[in-house]
């Protein structure tokens, strides 16, 4: 077989695995897409029933309280990056220390800022 024989064979060999390549991605995609689609009818059951706050509250929290938080959660996470190292550096101590200083300067705020629901105080 000469030379441009093989490379014709090879060239066929190259489309038909691109076009199976092609029909693989489709089914993939088909069926990611039925997957996202059953999950997405599913959503509503999964959520949670509680009132709803009024307007007011909303606007509140949004207009004060959210950039209150921010500002916490900011001093608060630079205030425990920069406290961190302290208890290491003036002899061994116990995690608790460390816990402790995350839960009240970062854990705490980064809740209030970014789970609790608009308008819930």
């Amino acid at each position: 077989m000469s030379a441009r024989g093989i490379s014709a064979a090879k060239g066929r060999e190259q489309r038909v695995d691109g076009r199976a390549g092609r029909q693989m991605g489709r089914r993939l995609g088909a069926a990611l897409a039925a997957a996202l689609l059953v999950l997405s009818l599913a959503a509503p059951g999964w959520a949670e029933d509680r009132p709803r706050a009024s307007s007011d509250m909303v606007a509140l929290d949004v207009l004060v309280f959210r950039p209150m938080h921010a500002v916490v959660f900011a001093v608060g996470s630079a205030a425990f990056v920069m406290t961190v190292p302290l208890p290491y550096m003036f002899g061994p101590s116990d995690n608790a220390v460390i816990h402790e200083a995350y839960d009240r300067l970062f854990r705490t705020p980064a809740k209030q800022l970014f789970l609790r629901p608009l308008g819930d105080f």
